[in-house]
């Protein structure tokens, strides 16, 4: 995973699918951990780096869907961001994934009363 993080660090967030494709090409059996990747992404948010973090949770997200913890994450970040319909609509998709997510739900109800 480091060695993923240190590759789209040097060619830039903006490549990370890229930098995953080539990955791949050259390493089919490359597949990147659901909770450690979104880990990662965490990590970049806590330190306010919203941007890296929100590309790590959109290759997340294009890779497994299904993984509801990629669209809470970007819930937040959009939520840093101040894109309150964006942030909205991530808290809404992690409860169709997750419909028992309560922070999720919380989070909608919050965005609702600004």
């Amino acid at each position: 995973m480091s060695e993923f993080i240190h590759k789209v660090k040097k060619a830039g967030f903006d490549k990370i699918s890229q930098v995953y494709a080539e990955i791949k090409k050259n390493y089919p059996g490359f597949r990147l951990n659901d909770d450690r990747f979104s880990e990662a992404g965490w990590e970049f948010m806590v330190k306010d780096k919203i941007d890296p973090a929100l590309a790590i949770f959109r290759l997340g997200i294009e890779l497994n869907p299904k993984y509801h913890w990629y669209f809470y994450g970007q819930g937040l970040c959009y939520q840093k961001k101040g894109k309150k319909a964006a942030a909205i609509k991530a808290f809404e998709k992690v409860l169709e994934l997750n419909p028992r997510f309560d922070k999720a739900r919380e989070k909608i109800k919050k965005l609702n009363l600004l």
